[in-house]
């Protein structure tokens, strides 16, 4: 069962807006390959988010998610975006977010074995938590029917407790699910679009 509902409020003459909303989500496992024969999971949600314009050039949008589990402690995760056009042809953008991701009970608790799969839940898992990073610069120039656009991005995660798939070394097939101690990972990105005409 999901539902997700939120309300925007937009003021007029004034350089804000601002949104709230829940997110919900149940999960209920039943069967005699679930441990117990039965397991169920829920995540209760709400959110909030600002998003405020002191010049109209720089938008600043602050954001805050507080969440309740069942089985496990949920953090706060905020978030946090900026994007600055100092002029038509750039735009700069930067953005933090904090993540949170529980176990779900197929991870936990299902044991799924036949004879091409031995894949084991345990349900000992923690918790992934993360920060994300990504920072990117837009430049476009318009020259008659002629259309330039390059973008640059770079991205940073910091993934703590990431749950892996991962082989138990009883046998080629028997896998169950761990805690990575840490993944760190950093990427960057760059695209040049060149439109003439219709021609893309």
């Amino acid at each position: 069962l999901m539902a997700r509902g939120s309300v925007t409020f937009q003021a007029k003459e004034r350089p804000f807006s601002w949104q709230i909303g829940y997110d919900l989500n149940r999960e209920r496992l039943t069967g005699d390959k679930i441990l117990d024969g039965a397991q169920e999971a829920l995540d209760l949600a709400a959110f909030t988010s600002i998003e405020y314009r002191p010049h109209e050039k720089l938008t600043l949008r602050p954001g805050l998610r507080v969440a309740y589990h069942n089985r496990y402690d949920a953090p706060l995760t905020p978030s946090f975006h900026l994007r600055y056009s100092p002029s038509y042809q750039w735009t700069i953008k930067a953005s933090y977010a904090r993540g949170f991701r529980a176990p779900g009970l197929k991870e936990l608790y299902l044991d799924f074995v036949d004879i091409n799969h031995d894949i084991q839940g345990n349900p000992n898992l923690e918790a992934e938590t993360a920060d994300h990073v990504q920072a990117q610069v837009n430049w476009q120039q318009l020259k008659g029917k002629q259309l330039h656009q390059i973008e640059g991005q770079v991205f940073f995660n910091d993934v703590r407790q990431k749950i892996q798939l991962a082989n138990t070394g009883e046998s080629a097939i028997s896998f169950t699910y761990l805690n990575l101690d840490r993944i760190r990972n950093f990427g960057s990105l760059i695209e040049w679009k060149w439109r003439f005409g219709d021609w893309n």
